[in-house]
């Protein structure tokens, strides 16, 4: 390979291990019980702006273009893990995408149920349903592959799930209307400043 090549083949594989080195400290923290819930009201656009600008540069390697829809409302969350949880969608997202594609993210609000959902829809190839139901257990594998070399450890998706489900939230999977995948993360809403009497 190209020099060009070489220094790509690098870093791929450096991000391969820095992300499994994360995830085995993650499972580490939360089969210890370790893990510390703080909910605060938090804006929504603030996570999802943050959590692209971390996957920016891989996502750039690919070739893959981002479509986000920042909503203006607050959710009632731990910063710290729902970032985590969010960024494990959109990790994923891009590791199953194909080059030169485009991830959607956007947030739908449900005041019935008082819920804000984060849908990060990709344009892979989709996960068989027979594979679905196994998706946030941990250690999981599917049939469908990365789209560039990396590295898959099975842990990403329980990692997120223990996260979100820790927040009162939920978390899941469609499939994509055009193909691909719809993960989606369900989180309270913040409730609304007491009103002043005067």
């Amino acid at each position: 390979p190209n020099n060009r090549g070489m220094v790509e083949l690098g870093h791929r594989s450096t991000h391969n291990m820095m992300t499994i080195i994360e995830e085995f400290l993650d499972l580490n923290v939360l089969r210890e019980d370790q893990i510390q819930i703080s909910p605060e009201p938090i804006p929504m656009s603030y996570i999802l702006s943050e959590t692209i600008l971390n996957n920016r540069e891989w996502a750039d390697e690919k070739g893959i273009q981002f479509d986000v829809d920042l909503s203006e409302i607050a959710v009632y969350a731990d910063p710290q893990h729902l970032q985590h949880a969010v960024g494990n969608l959109i990790s994923n997202a891009i590791k199953y995408s194909p080059l030169n594609s485009s991830i959607r993210v956007y947030v739908e609000t449900d005041e019935a149920s008082n819920e804000a959902t984060v849908h990060v829809v990709d344009q892979g190839e989709g996960i068989p349903a027979a594979e679905q139901p196994r998706l946030f257990q941990p250690f999981t594998t599917i049939s469908t592959k990365p789209t560039n070399g990396e590295h898959s450890s099975g842990l990403g998706l329980w990692i997120a799930h223990e996260m979100i489900t820790m927040q009162n939230g939920n978390i899941g999977m469609y499939d994509a209307p055009d193909g691909g995948c719809d993960f989606w993360i369900s989180i309270p809403l913040a409730p609304m400043p007491m009103q002043q009497v005067s």
